[in-house]
């Protein structure tokens, strides 16, 4: 059943309906815990915080992610590390924290880049250009937009293409911001 709700709940947050994925993310943290899923526990709580994020519950996001990295380092899931660190990033730029923000981001691409975790990868490049628009550094910003993009690129991700190209328009005059 957890990797059914799991399942359930990611569909939910693909549509953007998080309060449902949120519903399903708990039953799944829940069902995980009592069959002693770890691997799963901790993909649930990683959710769970990011649809908690997405609906402005910051605290909530906070404890579960915390969550999440505590059982990714017991497991060893490096891939859970570099998740958790990306949306431990979110949450400090959405407090305003751009620096911390910046730093786990970095963290983050360090780790997806040893897995050759590439959509994960641009992901985070593109979180990083837009943590660095936040900061008003829109050089560094395109530096890491352009790097998104050439991942996006090779993945023939349009949706991600035309998020990094909507924030490399608001790099300004920079000449390293691709028109």
């Amino acid at each position: 059943m957890a990797r059914l709700d799991q399942n359930i709940g990611q569909i939910y947050l693909e549509l953007g309906n998080w309060a449902e994925a949120r519903n399903f993310f708990q039953r799944a943290m829940e069902e995980s815990e009592a069959s002693g899923q770890q691997a799963l526990l901790a993909v649930a709580c990683l959710d769970c915080a990011e649809a908690n994020f997405r609906l402005g519950a910051r605290a909530e996001a906070a404890t579960a992610v915390e969550r999440a990295l505590a059982i990714s380092r017991e497991c060893g899931d490096e891939i859970g590390i570099a998740n958790s660190y990306r949306l431990q990033a979110s949450l400090a730029a959405a407090a305003g924290d751009t620096a911390a923000a910046e730093a786990r981001l970095l963290e983050s691409i360090e780790r997806l880049q040893r897995l050759g975790q590439a959509l994960q990868l641009g992901v985070c490049w593109k979180e990083l250009g837009a943590v660095r628009l936040q900061a008003g550094r829109p050089g560094p910003a395109a530096a890491a937009l352009a790097a998104a993009r050439q991942v996006f690129a090779s993945l023939d991700a349009p949706q991600h293409a035309a998020e990094v190209e909507a924030l490399q328009t608001r790099c300004g005059t920079v000449p390293a911001c691709p028109p």
